[in-house]
């Protein structure tokens, strides 16, 4: 307020300095008038200012009227309502009329009162602008330190730049890493899921608590499929294996590793499952499960070393169960609740009907064991060149097919080989029982009839066994040292009969009856000569009898498909004996009875033994 208001007083000039002062503006001042009547153009001029000065004027004259109050006016009262009416209404008009200004004083004191007034102001200002200086250096010091401080951390912040530079490089370097390493998992992983085995595919293969199945089995088809593609990528990485280093390969042949010992672990949990079905008990009827019969598919193709250990532990198992089956038959017959059949041995007084029984039994039993070994091996009938119907290969490949056009069906398959020869192990447990019964049976005949009939029943067998499993089978041997053993019983029976016709020291009767040994003897023969008939009937169709020679006496040996053993070994000891017995009887006769009426005898008993030879029923 000082300043304002020294320079509302400065402005306007004191009234010594006022008074001769002329108004420029007026038109109608003159030099004169000034001269003579200073107040009253002054008064004019102040009174001729326009309005817009007009507050101007107020103010300086109400700071007159403050600083020089008349003696009658009391100052401070009425400047105090003056400047109070001032502030409550500044825009409008004072009510109260102007105090009056004690114009001498202010004539008199005017400069004195505003130079001190300036001074003062000034003073104030100096004071005032002192402080503004202070601060303002302060500000100085403090925007300088500020500075400092600025410079310090853009100094900083230049140096962290800097030393930052590398580490946002090596971000970057790191983040480009990051992405080709994140390509990389996504790659190995594809790369693992294709060419290794998931948790469940490995413990389908290592864990005893996942049985043998579809699972394993897909495992397995898997490393297979992984060890064909490892070995395509091994023959392509040939070429780049100086350029990479070697890494495809070594990861090829680590795959390889891998996957050969995981693979070699299958095929064991294979062998021992396997092993431990072979070991149980096959009922007849009762279908191989499919499981089974891959397991074994598979050992066949990659492992046939596994397989034959395997089929080792099976062969040991069904030689034992059918020996066993094989005199449970003999002894016990079936079981309940039908008991039927009954016991073989039940039926041994009837020898044919014994043998042909145990016979029959093992022929069954090969063809259940045959169907059960080819259902095992997945055989189908007909393969390797056999039609349905024809004849079997043996164990060494003997299939009558000349007439086959094409030379590899006659080849024997793996699969079929397998089943010649496991059905030929099975069967090894029946083979030294039914020897030793069917050759005490053979002993034990006494009529020459019986024993043809056995050993034919006995060939029959071992020629459709022969066409069944081979000759080299070991039932077919068997079946052959019995066939070979029924012909010397059958040989040794005629033999026998042959000697008790030799022996036979018996006279001539009164009636010339024929003689016991003659009528036996023809007995036997005519029952020979009708089972050779019917049993060579079909061997000998289409021979021209014209060409037969007689037998001779020295070479003759015992055969099933030869009569002249027989008519050798028993007719021509009959006419030795008939001989023998006419010669006798004309040596031996009476001495009443002429020689002449003897040899008429001998020779009519002669001729009635032939007659009675060709019809015993004649006399």
């Amino acid at each position: 307020m000082a300043s304002v208001h020294s320079g509302a007083g400065a402005s306007q000039p004191g009234p010594s300095s006022r008074l001769p002062t002329s108004t420029p503006d007026d038109p109608s001042s003159s030099s004169a008038t000034s001269s003579t009547r200073p107040l009253a153009t002054r008064v004019r001029s102040v009174l001729l200012q326009g309005p817009r000065d007009a507050n101007d004027v107020r103010k300086a004259l109400n700071t007159l009227a403050q600083m020089y109050p008349t003696p009658n006016t009391p100052p401070s009262s009425s400047t105090d309502n003056h400047i109070a009416a001032k502030k409550n209404k500044p825009h409008e008009q004072p009510s109260e009329p102007l105090h009056l200004v004690d114009t001498a004083r202010a004539r008199r004191d005017l400069d004195k009162d505003i130079r001190q007034r300036m001074l003062s102001a000034t003073d104030d200002i100096i004071s005032v602008l002192q402080t503004v200086d202070r601060g303002l250096v302060r500000l100085s010091d403090d925007v300088a330190a500020m500075h400092t401080s600025c410079d310090a951390v853009q100094a900083k912040l230049r140096a962290a730049e800097e030393s930052s530079r590398y580490l946002v490089e090596h971000a970057e370097g790191l983040e480009k890493q990051r992405a080709a390493v994140l390509t990389q998992a996504q790659v190995l992983k594809l790369f693992l899921s294709r060419f290794t085995l998931s948790d469940a595919e490995r413990a389908s293969i290592y864990s005893r608590e996942v049985r043998v199945g579809e699972d394993l089995f897909q495992a397995m088809d898997k490393l297979q499929r992984i060890r064909s593609e490892c070995q395509v990528l091994l023959q392509g990485s040939e070429g780049t294996t100086a350029v990479s280093g070697g890494g495809g390969t070594r990861a090829g042949m680590e795959i390889m590793s891998a996957t050969a010992q995981d693979l070699d672990q299958a095929y064991q949990k294979l062998y021992k499952w396997c092993s431990f079905e072979f070991r149980q008990p096959v009922k007849e009827g009762l279908e191989v499960s499919p499981s089974l019969r891959e397991a074994t598919r598979r050992l066949k193709h990659a492992r046939q070393d596994l397989l034959r250990s395997a089929l080792t532990t099976l062969v040991q198992t069904r030689s034992s169960i059918l020996a066993n089956a094989f005199m449970s038959a003999l002894t016990t017959g079936a079981g309940p609740p039908t008991y039927l059949p009954g016991p073989i041995e039940l039926h041994a007084h009837d020898p044919l009907r014994y043998v042909g029984d145990m016979l029959a039994w093992i022929h069954q039993t090969v063809a259940s064991e045959r169907e059960f070994l080819t259902a095992l091996f997945d055989e189908k009938e007909g393969e390797g060149g056999r039609r349905i119907g024809q004849r079997r290969r043996g164990l060494e490949g003997s299939l009558d097919l000349t007439s086959c056009a094409d030379p590899e069906s006659l080849l024997l398959g793996p699969g079929e080989a397998l089943v010649r020869e496991v059905l030929n192990s099975n069967l090894d447990g029946c083979c030294r029982p039914l020897k030793l019964r069917i050759q005490q049976t053979l002993r034990s005949q006494e009529g020459s009839v019986t024993s043809y009939r056995l050993a034919h029943l006995v060939q029959f067998y071992r020629s459709t066994m022969d066409k069944t499993i081979g000759t080299r089978a070991g039932l077919s041997r068997t079946l052959a040292e019995v066939a070979e053993a029924a012909v010397g019983g059958f040989a040794e029976t005629v033999e026998r009969q042959r000697r008790g016709i030799e022996r036979w020291d018996g006279v001539v009767e009164e009636g010339l009856g024929l003689p016991p040994p003659l009528v036996a003897t023809m007995g036997t023969l005519k029952e020979l000569t009708s089972e050779f008939s019917r049993s060579i009937a079909d061997e000998t169709h289409g021979v021209d009898h014209s060409q037969i020679t007689p037998p001779e006496r020295e070479n003759v040996t015992a055969s099933l498909t030869n009569f002249d053993f027989v008519l050798v070994k028993l007719v021509d000891p009959l006419l030795d004996m008939i001989h023998r017995m006419a010669a006798l009887h004309i040596a031996k006769r009476p001495r009443s009875k002429p020689e002449s009426t003897a040899h008429w005898e001998s020779l009519l008993f002669q001729f009635v033994c032939a007659i009675g030879a060709d019809d015993p029923g004649f006399f």
